[in-house]
C-alpha cells in the first residue's frame, strides 16, 4: 500500500477521534442538534477508517495434539486417559485496519488412541472436530485470540455413533518468519450428546470433559 494513502487514512482516523472528543466535550452546550450532527459524522468517518484499512486473511495450520479427556460417575470416581496424534485447520476472515480480526474456525485431530473410559482394558481411537467463531488482536509479532466451537464432535473408528458437545479455545501466536507463525493453543471441550447411526439423540450421563493443549505452524495469507 503506497505511504500516502496510510497517512490519509491515518488522518482520518485521527479526525474522527478529534470529533468524538470535541462532541463529548460540547454535551453541555445549548446547542445540542450541532453537537448530535458531530458525532455522526465523526463515526461515520471513523467506521470509514476501518473498511479502507480492512483486508481478508487465511491461515491454515498443522501440528502436534495432547488430548486429555475424562468423565466422573456419581459415585464420583474419575477415569480419564491422554493421547498425543497430529492435528490440522484453518483459520479465516477480515482484519479491521491491522490490529483486530474476526472470522472462522476448524480443527480436526487425530485419531487419538486411548483406552476405553469405562474399563481401562480395550483401546478405541477416536478423533476431534471444531467448528466455530474466532476474534483477536495482532501487534504484528504477538497475536492473541479466542475461538467459541458450537459444533464439537468425537467420532471412535469402527463405529457408527457420534459425541457431540462445545468446546473454547485461548490462543497465542508468535511470528517467526515472513510467511510462518508459531500457535500455541489450548481448547476446553464439553461432550454431553450422543447420536447413534439413526440419528437418536440421546444425552451424555455422566458428560466427557475434555483439554487439548496444541502447538502448530501456520501460513499466513492476507488479501488486501
Amino acid at each position: 500500500m503506497p505511504k500516502e494513502n496510510v497517512s490519509l487514512q491515518i488522518s482520518y482516523g485521527e479526525l474522527a477521534i478529534a470529533s468524538m472528543i470535541i462532541a463529548s466535550e460540547s454535551r453541555y452546550s445549548d446547542n445540542g442538534q450541532m453537537r448530535i450532527h458531530i458525532l455522526i459524522i465523526s463515526l461515520l468517518v471513523f467506521c470509514w477508517s476501518l473498511t479502507s484499512q480492512a483486508s481478508l486473511f487465511l491461515e491454515p495450520y498443522v501440528g502436534l495434539s495432547k488430548f486429555e479427556q475424562k468423565q466422573e460417575d456419581s459415585a464420583g470416581f474419575v477415569t480419564k486417559d491422554t493421547a498425543n496424534w497430529f492435528h490440522l485447520g484453518v483459520r479465516g476472515g477480515y482484519f479491521f485496519g491491522k490490529r483486530w480480526f474476526v472470522g472462522g474456525e476448524y480443527f480436526r485431530g487425530g485419531p487419538y488412541t486411548f483406552k476405553d473410559l469405562s474399563f481401562g482394558t480395550t483401546e478405541t481411537e477416536n478423533s476431534t472436530s471444531f467448528l466455530g467463531g474466532i476474534v483477536g488482536g495482532d501487534s504484528d509479532i504477538i497475536r492473541v485470540s479466542a475461538s467459541y466451537f458450537p459444533s464439537h464432535d468425537m467420532t471412535t473408528a469402527g463405529t457408527s455413533t457420534v459425541v457431540s458437545g462445545t468446546a473454547f479455545r485461548v490462543g497465542l501466536s508468535l511470528k517467526v518468519g515472513q510467511k510462518i507463525r508459531a500457535n500455541f493453543d489450548v481448547f476446553i471441550q464439553t461432550l454431553n450428546k450422543q447420536t447413534a447411526a439413526d440419528g437418536t439423540e440421546t444425552e451424555l450421563d455422566p458428560i466427557i470433559e475434555g483439554e487439548t493443549a496444541a502447538v502448530s505452524v501456520s501460513f499466513p495469507f492476507q488479501f488486501n
